[in-house]
């Protein structure tokens, strides 16, 4: 009834029975541990749900919060305090704006009252001078040739405050025959006129007229004014100008034919009136301009003495020379002319190189 085994055969059961029991123990423990796992994650998915639970009542109550309008007490009175810190520092921006604008209108006013006043008063005391000195100087007639109407009358009107009482003619042949007819201190001559040109005048006048002539041309090229000067002109100015500068050339036009002590002066045979600047050579009279007479009385007051060209223009012509200013030697050309020699053969009037002028007695 029962098998009898081999040995052999037994044995090799015996062995299989062991090598199977570690499987069964190594299957039976990953089963161990994958229930615990199992257990593991259904246990943290239980404290994630319980967790979203707790978080979905907390917004769930806060919705229902907001959804009644009904804040709690601490949000109120953080909403109270917050209204109440926004108005006072409105209240207080607001003041401080006001008194700043009250402050700025404050200074606006007193400093437009202060300017208002300076101007006011600089005005008065500009015109009340003004008018004191009009009425003390003595009025200088002046005749000024111009075809520019326009500028004719507002010299006229700026000379008048300076105490000179300006004629106007504007074209050449009434200009010269004004010129010849009237007694006046100066005239002011333009080059560019209708009827006959400045230049023209300015020859004729020179024939029989020793009135001091102030050219006053657009025409402002040196050799414009080297010409105006050759033909007897005793200033030159273009234009534009500032009548103030005008102004200053014309009282010293006027200073220069001023009569000074009443005496002659006297080299050989010349002979020169110290106050009407009237000259001779032996008997016959020269035809110089005013300022050729003044350059020749200022040399002949120093008689064989060096004057320097900056003494000489600042006393002859009441100016101080340019770089490129050559009017003194234009008038020294032509005085030397109308002069002629001395008696001995060299030049009455000497130029010492860069230096000046001597005058041979």
């Amino acid at each position: 009834m029962f098998k009898r085994f081999s040995a052999p055969a037994l044995l090799l059961s015996t062995v299989m029975f062991a090598a199977a029991a570690p499987a069964q123990e190594a299957e039976l423990a990953t089963e161990t541990t994958v229930t615990n796992e199992s257990a593991n994650q259904e246990q943290d998915l239980g404290t994630l749900q319980a967790e979203l639970a707790k978080v979905e009542s907390e917004r769930q109550r806060l919705a229902d919060q907001l959804a009644n309008n009904s804040p709690g007490e601490s949000f109120q009175q953080l909403q109270q305090e917050n209204q109440e810190l926004r108005n006072n520092n409105q209240a207080a921006r607001l003041s401080a704006q006001t008194a700043l604008v009250q402050q700025r209108q404050r200074w606006f006013l007193v400093g437009g009252l202060t300017v208002a006043a300076s101007l006011f008063l600089g005005f008065m005391l500009a015109k009340i001078g003004r008018r004191k000195r009009k009425a003390e100087l003595t009025p200088h007639p002046v005749l000024i040739i111009d075809d520019d109407q326009e500028l004719c009358e507002l010299l006229k009107d700026w000379l008048a405050v300076e105490g000179f009482e300006l004629s106007a003619a504007h074209d050449g042949p009434s200009g010269l025959e004004a010129a010849n007819q009237g007694n006046f201190a100066a005239i002011i001559l333009d080059v560019m006129l209708p009827g006959m040109n400045g230049l023209d005048i300015l020859r004729q006048l020179r024939q029989s007229c020793k009135t001091p002539v102030l050219m006053l041309s657009a025409r402002g090229e040196p050799v414009d004014r080297i010409l105006g000067l050759e033909l007897g002109a005793d200033d030159y100015l273009a234009k534009p100008c500032d009548p103030r500068e005008l102004v200053a050339r014309l009282r010293a036009l006027l200073r220069r034919s001023q009569p000074g002590s009443n005496n002659q002066l006297q080299a050989g045979n010349l002979k020169l009136d110290y106050d009407s600047l009237l000259a001779w050579l032996g008997d016959q009279p020269l035809q110089l301009t005013q300022s050729e007479a003044l350059i020749l009385r200022t040399l002949m007051e120093k008689p064989g003495q060096l004057v320097d060209r900056q003494t000489l223009s600042l006393s002859a012509l009441g100016k101080n020379l340019g770089s490129y200013d050559r009017s003194l030697d234009m008038h020294i050309s032509n005085l030397r002319r109308k002069l002629g020699a001395h008696p001995e053969g060299h030049p009455r009037i000497q130029s010492i190189r860069s230096r000046g002028y001597l005058f041979s007695a």
